[in-house]
Parts: structure tokens; C-alpha cells; sequence
């Protein structure tokens, strides 16, 4: 079991707050805010920055595919409306 679903099953609300934090602290960054960090890294790491494409592998030590898994869902119309994303 990845350190997400961990989160989902046994502290749902601390999941909650992290989020929470990762969104401000990617908005403080004068990145996209509806938007996690996890999803403009993997943006990045896609688009071939080294330094993204090294915190991606790190990132899909903790949770496997994570920087995938990210953009997928981050790209749906659940993502968008939970966060209230326009179009």
C-alpha cells in the first residue's frame, strides 16, 4: 500500500490538510494553485526539466506512478470540479 492510500484509509482529514497546504504552497510558488505540486512537477519532468524529471523518480518511490497518476487524474472532469477549475 502506497503512503496515499494509507492516508485515504486511516487519516482521511490529515490527507485533506496536506492537500490543502501543497495547493497553497504551489499558488505561493506563482504556480497554478488548482493544481497539486505533484502535478507541475510532472508537467515538468514531462516536459524534460532534469530537476523535475529527478523529484518525479522520488516521488514514484513513495507512491508508484505517481507522477502518471497525477496528471491523469488532475486532468478529469472530477479533478475540475472539485476544485472549480474552469474548462
Amino acid at each position: 500500500m502506497n503512503i496515499i492510500a494509507w492516508l485515504q484509509k486511516n487519516h482521511p482529514h490529515l490527507l485533506e490538510e496536506l492537500m490543502l497546504i501543497d495547493r497553497a504552497t504551489d499558488g505561493a510558488l506563482l504556480r497554478h494553485p488548482e493544481h497539486t505540486l505533484s502535478y507541475n512537477i510532472a508537467i515538468a519532468a514531462r516536459n524534460g526539466n532534469p530537476g523535475a524529471q529527478a523529484l518525479c523518480e522520488a516521488l514514484n518511490q513513495l507512491s508508484p506512478d505517481h507522477c502518471a497518476t497525477t496528471i491523469a487524474y488532475e486532468s478529469t472532469q472530477k479533478w475540475r470540479d472539485a476544485t472549480g477549475e474552469a474548462g
